[in-house]
């Protein structure tokens, strides 16, 4: 009986040493464990907090971490644009989360190895592992699906730019049916066409401007040739009343300047000119007529400097017949 008792209470000792000596291991948050046994996984999964391993066995359980936080990657490739017929660089990022019900999370346990860490008790597995399997293929044959349609061309891919992640992420999500990943969030930093399509872009923003530039100086053009037609008729409009008003007070001065004005008018003058006592008339034959020119330049109305009869009297020539007395009749006859 006593050794029985003694035999209880050296095992019960080892027991306690055991588990006093045993490994105590912390599962971080956005993570899962499951404990690996000899017999295999055990079906329970183990959720954030500490676990305690015993320390003396033969075959020592271990545990088996899953990562199951949130995790953006980015895809980097060129696809050929089937209508184009041209490459596209492509950078896709993509946020995956795991989904965490008992069968998603089994799905990992089951296809996923585990890596070493640095506790000899402790196997990982990582995210990095877990996007490998599942979201990277899906990820890679999404964007070829969508990117070489070929009912679209790289320009209507450009236009369409905005609505590109939205369209991703939709087709990803049907395609991760069935497995322990989801996609949560997308995005394109890179989305860039050949140099050939830019450049055609930029030759046709530069045209483009060219032509704004040159129907700006059509619209100016037009503005300046208007307004130089609108006061070159207001000009031509001036000059012809002008024309025509002279050539209406020409027809006035014309129709009243008659020859009988022009008669009185002349009256008036010699009627003024014989109230001047610096005025001489002189007949018009005089001019004709040597020995009347002597006559009448001798006479007592000249002095005999010629120079101060010009200058001191104005000599007028009148169209009246001269008086001449035939030499015959002066004479007396010697008969």
């Amino acid at each position: 009986m006593r050794k029985h008792t003694l035999m209880l209470a050296i095992v019960s000792l080892i027991m306690v040493f055991a588990i006093a000596c045993g490994t105590t291991v912390e599962i971080p948050n956005n993570t899962v464990a499951k404990k690996s046994t000899s017999a295999g996984l055990d079906t329970g999964i183990i959720s954030p907090g500490q676990v305690r391993l015993p320390g003396m066995c033969l075959i020592c359980d271990n545990i088996i971490t899953a990562e199951v936080a949130d995790r953006s990657f980015t895809e980097e490739i060129i696809i050929f644009n089937t209508k184009d017929k041209l490459l596209l660089n492509v950078a896709f990022s993509g946020t995956y989360s795991v989904k965490t019900d008992s069968a998603s999370i089994n799905q990992i346990y089951n296809r996923v190895s585990a890596q070493d860490t640095d506790s000899k008790r402790v196997r990982a597995i990582v995210m990095e592992d877990i996007y490998s399997t599942w979201g990277k293929n899906i990820a890679v044959e999404t964007l070829r699906s969508i990117l070489s349609d070929p009912d679209k061309s790289i320009e209507d891919l450009m236009a369409q730019q905005d609505a590109l992640p939205d369209r991703v992420m939709q087709k990803m999500r049907q395609s991760f049916e069935g497995t322990p990943l989801t996609i949560v969030q997308a995005s394109f930093p890179r989305l860039q066409p050949p140099l050939v399509i830019t450049d055609a872009q930029e030759n046709a923003r530069k045209r483009e401007e060219d032509l704004n530039a040159e129907l700006a100086q059509k619209a100016i053009d037009i503005v300046k040739a208007e307004a130089a037609f609108e006061v070159a008729g207001k000009q031509q409009l001036v000059d012809f009343l002008e024309a025509e008003t002279q050539v209406g007070v020409n027809t006035r001065l014309a129709d009243s300047v008659s020859e009988p004005f022009i008669i009185q008018r002349y009256l008036a003058f010699l009627n003024k000119a014989a109230e001047s006592d610096n005025m001489v008339f002189i007949p018009i034959e005089t001019l004709n007529s040597d020995a009347a020119q002597f006559r009448f330049f001798n006479s007592d109305l000249f002095s005999s400097d010629p120079s101060e009869t010009i200058t001191n009297n104005t000599t007028i020539i009148h169209e009246a017949p001269l008086e001449t007395t035939d030499d015959s009749e002066q004479e007396p006859s010697t008969e």
